[in-house]
C-alpha cells in the first residue's frame, strides 16, 4: 500500500514538473508610466485617444516575457480621427522597437498627419498623409523616410526572426483597414546578435506631436489582428498580402492627392462663397459622384486594359496582312484626337461656370 502511494505521489510530482515546465510566460503589454506625458482619454495598447487640448502627448507599452525566442510580431495600425481648430500641423504617431537596452535592434516609426493651411487671400485647405520611416538602433542613426503617402492609410507591420540572426521586416499600406490588395509593401531584413532573440523585448509608443501649433487638437487611433510569437522558432516565410499593380497604386496617390487638393478649395469656397447657398451642396455632391465613379473605373480597369490589348492585338494583325502601319497610325491618331475633344470640352463647360459666375 505504501508502495502505491509513494508511486501515485512521484507520478503526480512528475506530471506538475512537465506542466510546469511547458508553461509559457504571458505574452502581454504593460504601460511604462514613467514615460507617460500629456492628456489621455484613452490610454490602452489597442486603443489610444489624447485630450483636446494643445499639449503634445506620449504613452509607452512595453513586453519584455520573450525569453523563449522572439519568432512574429503582425499587427494592424490606424489613427481614425486628427481633429484640431484652426491652423497648424498635427501628427499622431505609432513607434514600434524590437531590440535591447544597448541598442540593438529595429525600430519602425508611423505618422499620420493632419495640414490646415491659409494663405494671405483667405484660402485655407486640409491636407492628410501618412508617412513611414524605419531605422536600426545600434548606431543610433536618424529614421529613414520610406515613404509617403497623400491619405490616411492603415498600416501592418510584420517583425519575423527569419534565420538564425536574421529579423526580416515587413510593411504593408492599405487603402482600407479591410482592403484585400496593399497599396505598397516594403521588405528589408537586418543581421542581428542572436542573443537579442532571448533578450530583447518590444516597445510601443503612440504620440500626439505639433510641427505648427493649433490652440487645442486631439488624436485618436487603434490597433488589432495583433499575433505574437515567442517559441524560439524560426520562420523562413511569413507571406503577406499582395500589392496593387503599379498603375493602380499611382492612381491611388494621384486620387489622394487630388481630394487633398478638393478639400482645400471647398474649404474655401465654403467661407467665402457661402452666398451661393445649394449651389456648394450640388457641387460636393458632384465631385462625391466622380469619386464613386472613379473608385468603380479602377475596379474595371484590369478588364478595360485586357479588352484593348485584344483591340491592338488585332489592328495590329491587320497591319501585319496589309503589309501597312496604317491601322496602328490611324488608331493612335483617333486616341489623340479623343483625349484633345475631351480636354476641350472640359474647358469649354469650366469657362461657362466662370462666365455664369457672379462676383457682385
Amino acid at each position: 500500500m505504501k508502495n502505491h502511494v509513494k508511486l501515485a505521489i512521484l507520478t503526480s510530482f512528475l506530471i506538475l514538473t512537465i506542466l510546469i515546465g511547458n508553461v509559457k510566460a504571458d505574452l502581454n503589454w504593460v504601460e511604462d508610466t514613467t514615460e507617460r506625458s500629456g492628456n489621455w482619454d484613452i490610454a490602452q495598447h489597442d486603443h489610444w485617444k489624447s485630450a483636446n487640448d494643445p499639449d503634445e502627448s506620449f504613452l509607452d507599452f512595453e513586453m519584455h516575457n520573450l525569453t523563449s525566442g522572439f519568432a512574429i510580431y503582425d499587427a494592424y495600425f490606424l489613427t481614425t480621427h486628427i481633429e484640431m481648430d484652426t491652423i497648424g500641423e498635427l501628427r499622431s504617431g505609432v513607434m514600434l522597437d524590437f531590440g535591447t537596452e544597448f541598442p540593438n535592434g529595429v525600430r519602425v516609426r508611423v505618422y499620420w498627419i493632419k495640414q490646415i493651411w491659409g494663405t494671405f487671400w483667405g484660402l485655407q485647405g486640409t491636407v492628410h498623409m501618412t508617412s513611414i520611416a524605419v531605422s536600426k538602433l545600434d548606431n543610433y542613426e536618424e529614421p529613414e523616410n520610406i515613404k509617403e503617402f497623400s491619405m490616411v492609410a492603415t498600416i501592418r507591420i510584420v517583425l519575423h526572426r527569419s534565420s538564425n540572426d536574421t529579423l526580416t521586416l515587413k510593411i504593408v499600406a492599405l487603402k482600407e483597414p479591410n482592403a484585400t490588395s496593399s497599396l505598397w509593401s516594403f521588405e528589408r531584413s537586418y543581421t542581428l546578435p542572436s542573443n537579442v532573440f532571448t533578450e530583447g523585448y518590444l516597445e510601443l509608443r503612440y504620440a500626439k506631436t505639433w510641427v505648427s501649433q493649433a490652440p487645442r487638437g486631439w488624436v485618436e487611433g487603434i490597433k488589432w489582428n495583433e499575433y505574437i510569437l515567442a517559441d524560439g522558432s524560426i520562420v523562413p516565410n511569413y507571406a503577406v498580402e499582395g500589392t496593387l499593380s503599379f498603375w493602380d497604386s499611382l492612381a491611388q496617390e494621384i486620387w489622394g492627392g487630388l481630394q487633398n487638393a478638393w478639400n482645400g478649395l471647398t474649404s474655401w469656397f465654403a467661407v467665402n462663397f457661402a452666398w451661393l447657398g445649394d449651389i456648394y451642396a450640388y457641387l460636393r455632391f458632384g465631385f462625391q459622384f466622380i469619386v464613386s465613379l472613379f473608385n468603380m473605373g479602377l475596379n474595371f480597369l484590369p478588364l478595360f486594359f485586357g479588352f484593348y490589348g485584344i483591340w491592338l492585338l488585332g489592328i495590329c494583325i491587320q497591319s501585319v496582312n496589309d503589309g501597312t502601319f496604317s491601322p496602328i497610325w490611324e488608331h493612335f491618331q483617333n486616341i489623340y484626337h479623343f483625349f484633345a475633344n475631351l480636354i476641350s470640352m472640359i474647358v469649354n463647360v469650366a469657362q461657362t461656370i466662370w462666365n455664369y459666375i457672379k462676383f457682385w
